[in-house]
């Protein structure tokens, strides 16, 4: 996965936008980003998560003392007083891409964002309302029949 500036991500957003209004999905997440790295066990992990899952258990044959509960790292309070960065991925077939987000870009970034959406709104598909007219047409034409 490619970490972009925000202006070359929304560069590369408009091209995968572009590029599936013949054929394709683009998806898109957004998600704060609780920390930029994680310490654990001496290593350094990029992960968020590798602090809220705990780890694999230990195999059956090991020793009994490698199968006691490793403590999970406690939420600080203080981590709320910080700004998070907002991280945001696309992906379109095989093409990955991801930008990070501060607090002091967010404006200009949703703005901006906002304007290539709703320029590419035209590739998305007209609902197909004849199939439901169709369908109560005939469930209307459908008598129930009279119990004795």
């Amino acid at each position: 996965m490619t970490l972009l500036d925000n202006d070359a991500f929304l560069t590369q957003l408009t091209r995968c936008f572009e590029k599936s209004k013949a054929n394709g999905t683009v998806y898109i997440t957004m998600k704060r980003r609780t920390s930029l790295e994680h310490h654990i066990n001496g290593f350094a992990c990029s992960s968020p998560r590798s602090t809220i899952l705990p780890e694999k258990p230990p195999k059956k044959d090991a020793k009994k003392d490698a199968n006691k509960d490793v403590p999970m790292a406690d939420a600080k309070d203080d981590d709320d007083d910080r700004e998070h960065p907002c991280l945001v991925r696309a992906v379109y077939k095989k093409t990955k891409i991801s930008t990070l987000v501060h607090a002091s870009n967010t404006d200009r970034f949703q703005f901006n964002y906002g304007n290539i959406v709703k320029v590419h709104m035209d590739s998305l598909k007209k609902k197909d309302r004849k199939a439901k007219t169709a369908l109560k047409k005939r469930t209307a034409n459908k008598k129930p029949k009279a119990t004795a």
